[in-house]
């Protein structure tokens, strides 16, 4: 495989329950020139045979296995074997909707960004549902802006 436009590196611990459908969200999507990085974090549930498995069956997935050491050192050895132009984190038992990257990278091509980002939605058990960033709006700031409004609050959380 060429060099990817994405690196997605996604720490996996102990989440088999949701890992084939969250695993199949980012294979899905529109923008195909993906390399996906499945760092078991010493999962103990299974885990780690279905990231296997799902290698087997996908060449832009590669696996990587560690002794339990949390999500940072998983990310950490995800960003140490990326390839990719783009990086981008994603957890095991989440959702993305199958145009999320080809908006992130249309946002950077036509903003010459360095950084993209997107809102985000919790649905929790009891149906009820909560919306980060989810503003419809696109905001363009500079590295000295976007540091201000993080430190400061209320923008990013």
């Amino acid at each position: 495989m060429d060099k990817p436009i994405i690196s997605v590196i996604i720490p996996v611990y102990n989440t088999v329950k949701y890992l084939r459908n969250s695993i199949s969200s980012v294979r899905n999507q529109s923008v195909p020139d993906l390399e996906i990085i499945l760092v078991d974090d010493g999962s103990n549930d299974g885990s780690g045979a279905v990231c296997d498995e799902l290698e087997r069956e996908d060449c832009r997935i590669k696996v990587l296995h560690q002794q339990n050491l949390g999500v940072s050192s998983a990310r950490n050895a995800g960003l140490k074997e990326a390839q990719g132009e783009y990086i981008t984190f994603f957890d095991s038992d989440d959702i993305i909707l199958e145009n999320t990257y080809e908006c992130l990278l249309s946002n950077i091509e036509e903003t010459n960004a360095e950084i993209s980002m997107c809102g985000m939605c919790t649905k929790y058990m009891d149906g009820k549902e909560e919306h980060l960033y989810s503003t419809g709006k696109r905001y363009v700031l500079t590295g000295e802006q976007a540091l201000e409004k993080f430190f400061k609050g209320g923008f990013f959380t």
